[in-house]
């Protein structure tokens, strides 16, 4: 699935997914950017559709849009970014955030990572650390 496309407003994030949506009635994954995407593709069901949103301000700002005009099926993944710890709400039940700053920290809490030979030596277990203070997490 090929990303919205850089420089993408809110309006236009919203013109293309009404017109997805005419060819795919299943859900849409709306995410941060090209790495995220890539990231989901390969994890969301065959009805999900993961789609670029070109930062997180256009996929907040499109998906308050979007429930304006009770677009059915999407879904707004956006990095935390701390907005947890500053006690900021997600502004739309259709928003969710990371439990981590970002998806990069979240992989780092993964114990996915800890079947890499020679872990200590790749700095991982410092990068997950690095991570984890940054969210305010401890990482054991």
């Amino acid at each position: 699935m090929r990303a919205v496309g850089s420089g993408v407003s809110p309006d236009k994030l919203v013109a293309e997914l009404k017109m997805r949506r005419t060819l795919h009635s299943g859900s849409f994954l709306v995410l941060e950017g090209k790495d995220d995407r890539r990231f989901w593709t390969t994890r969301c069901h065959h009805d999900c559709r993961p789609i670029d949103g070109n930062g997180k301000s256009n996929v907040v700002r499109g998906l308050l849009r979007l429930d304006e005009i009770k677009f059915p099926g999407a879904l707004g993944l956006i990095d935390s970014n701390h907005d947890h710890l500053a006690g900021r709400p997600l502004p739309s039940p259709n928003i969710v955030a990371t439990d981590a700053h970002d998806l990069e920290c979240l992989l780092c809490r993964s114990s996915a990572l800890h079947s890499v030979d020679d872990y200590e030596r790749v700095g991982i277990r410092s990068m997950e650390k690095s991570c984890c203070r940054a969210g305010g997490l401890d990482a054991g």
